[in-house]
């Protein structure tokens, strides 16, 4: 999905898995606005040819461009191809009961949490006291289930009463 500067994305209750693309943010890239709901970002791929003799890799889940703002409120964003979440310079991205699998990158002075998250290798910026960093989430693969693809916990799962 592609949300231009001036578009607004409304994801509830969705999934956007398993994309390629030869742009930035296989899953999702913002520009624009983004409010995103109880929904999953997974297993994404992107590339983009900067050299026909090499390929540079972007991260496949969501990627948040220029005045790009995004708003992640108990979504799960994992799997993707060369990490999960990208801020660029000037985007400002908002994560309250989220989590990210993998890795965070780009400028993350404009990542602020609102509590409740949990990033796998990364601290992303996050700094309220709930937040989970460092931790993996101990997810099952991807669940086909009605109306989306879905993740849960692992018994052992650091999610489980936190």
């Amino acid at each position: 999905a592609f949300v231009e500067q001036t578009g607004t994305l409304e994801l509830v209750r969705s999934a956007i898995f398993d994309n390629d693309t030869h742009k930035r943010g296989g899953g999702i890239e913002v520009r624009g606005t983004l409010n995103a709901i109880n929904s999953t970002i997974a297993s994404n791929s992107s590339y983009w040819y900067w050299h026909p003799s090499s390929i540079i890799r972007y991260p496949g889940g969501l990627v948040a461009y220029g005045t790009g703002h995004v708003t992640l409120d108990h979504v799960t964003i994992t799997g993707n191809s060369e990490g999960d979440l990208y801020a660029d310079v000037g985007s400002m991205i908002e994560l309250r009961a989220t989590i990210i699998g993998f890795k965070c990158s780009g400028d993350l002075t404009g990542v602020h949490s609102l509590g409740h998250n949990l990033v796998g290798y990364q601290t992303c910026n996050l700094d309220q006291p709930t937040d989970l960093q460092n931790t993996l989430a101990r997810l099952t693969g991807p669940i086909p289930s009605s109306p989306t693809t879905t993740y849960e916990p692992l018994p052992d799962s650091p999610l489980i009463d936190a």
